[in-house]
């Protein structure tokens, strides 16, 4: 900058020094301007100042400038998707960990389980009669155990695909509730010792929560890879950013179906629920003296097998006095180090006399002090 500059009126100029081996001479035209330089024999610490070169490097600038930009552009749309899957996931996890009701949910689960059933074993291209209703009880079962055995296959055989879509869920919640009501049967003394209110609505949320936790981290790792190939679709002629938002959009509804599947078969295990009080930790042993044996209550020894005397009943508080006091009448028997004592200051040559006399240390006291 010109000494100048900032005085007011004066806006100044500024040089900027850019060497051939800079990285963006490298990649717009260096070689060229390098080829002219050995032509004409130009020593290389020799400035080359012209327009049009001045010129070029500032197009040069331009383009690297809106290279990188777009590049950022790309980074934030990347990131965009999975901010907007991570809110969906969070708002939900939130919400269970609030307290909500997840009864309601599993109702609606059912049923959109059960149409999908229906939509994939029931085609419209296939007429009614040849639809494999078998399969679809076959595979409502794998997800609500002993759902086989309280329906039969003939059972759906005049249903539309909108009666056995309703009439699955139906009979799935209807499992579900007798379920319910056997555990709150069962347990409901011990849920009341316990303090465990809507002990079933708890389990849902603690279940819920697990598997939400679990398929989320797996779903990550997933979108991650995602990333870090889908910059090769270019070379098929695609757009990277939009086959990865396609791509992400299809993992995340495989992400949301998976959690309602593996929630609706953790629910849906087994006959019945079954109530597993944790007792809480035993305390230490040390803990369990000092709790059963409060500070100043004795110590009672029980009588050895072989007759010999018991030892004295001494208070703990007591006891650990006497110790005390044996530990330090041993010290000081071995003949321990004396504690130290505190230095005097010393008096120096020239100083007053301690004495008050008014002379000098050396001419008063201190005359016969070697």
């Amino acid at each position: 900058m010109r000494g100048r500059s900032g005085r007011q009126g004066d806006l100044g100029s500024s040089r900027f020094y850019c060497a051939l081996d800079d990285e963006l001479m490298r990649i717009f035209g260096g070689e060229r301007i390098r080829g002219i330089m050995e032509r004409f024999k130009i020593d290389d610490d020799t400035p080359i100042e012209a327009g049009i070169l001045t010129a070029s490097i500032e197009r040069a600038q331009k383009k690297v400038e809106a290279h990188h930009y777009e590049a950022r552009k790309h980074v934030l749309e990347y990131d965009d998707v999975m901010n907007k899957q991570r809110a969906v996931v969070y708002a939900e996890r939130r919400a269970v960990l609030e307290g909500q009701d997840l009864r309601p949910s599993l109702t609606t689960m059912f049923e959109e389980k059960a149409r999908q059933i229906v939509e994939a074993n029931c085609p419209d291209s296939v007429h009614p009669h040849e639809w494999d209703r078998e399969a679809i009880v076959k595979e409502f079962d794998a997800i609500v155990r002993g759902f086989a055995k309280r329906v039969d296959v003939s059972q759906l055989e005049k249903l539309s695909k909108e009666e056995m879509v309703a009439f699955l869920a139906a009979q799935a919640d209807q499992m579900y509730t007798e379920k319910e009501e056997r555990f709150v049967a069962r347990y409901k003394d011990q849920m009341d010792e316990q303090g465990l209110r809507n002990g079933l609505r708890m389990l849902e949320r603690g279940t819920m929560l697990q598997i939400i936790d679990r398929l989320w981290i797996d779903h990550l790792y997933t979108m991650d890879s995602l990333k870090q190939g889908i910059g090769l679709r270019g070379w098929g002629q695609k757009d990277p950013r939009v086959e990865y938002e396609r791509e992400a959009f299809d993992l995340f509804e495989d992400l949301k179906a998976s959690i309602q599947e593996e929630f609706l078969s953790a629910m849906s295990q087994g006959e019945d629920f079954h109530l597993v009080v944790q007792q809480p930790p035993q305390a230490p042993p040390t803990q369990q003296l000092t709790e059963s044996h409060p500070e100043g209550a004795p110590f009672e020894t029980a009588p050895a097998g072989n007759g010999q005397p018991q030892r004295e009943t001494v208070p703990l508080d007591a006891r650990a006095a006497r110790r005390f006091d044996q530990l330090h009448t041993n010290r000081d028997d071995a003949g321990g180090p004396a504690p130290a004592r505190k230095a005097e200051a010393k008096v120096g040559r020239n100083d007053p006399c301690p004495c008050g006399s008014g002379k000098k240390y050396k001419k008063c006291h201190g005359a016969n002090a070697a």
